[in-house]
């Protein structure tokens, strides 16, 4: 959910987010059974979840407008990733 990036507050454009280089931005799956524990490692860190590994076959990502920009599934986008590096030899 972009909504939850820490950004600079004149950040308005999804694609901003998404392909904005950040020397500090680093993203990071967490366990929910360690997420806690992290949270007080990280204490005193500005941090913040931006989503969650589900068992469901697709990937989506809300817009700051709070509406899916990306959703779709694992499948397409392995679809898409292949031609992709195909056409790369």
């Amino acid at each position: 959910d972009l909504r939850n990036v820490i950004k600079d507050e004149n950040i308005s454009r999804n694609d901003t987010i998404l392909f904005s280089e950040s020397n500090g931005r680093i993203l990071l799956t967490i366990s929910p059974s360690n997420e806690a524990k992290f949270l007080e490692i990280m204490q005193g860190v500005i941090c913040s979840r931006i989503g969650e590994v589900t068992d469901a076959n697709y990937f989506k990502i809300t817009g700051l407008e709070g509406s899916a920009i990306v959703n779709l599934s694992t499948e397409e986008l392995k679809k898409h990733w292949k031609s992709f590096m195909s056409k790369m030899n």
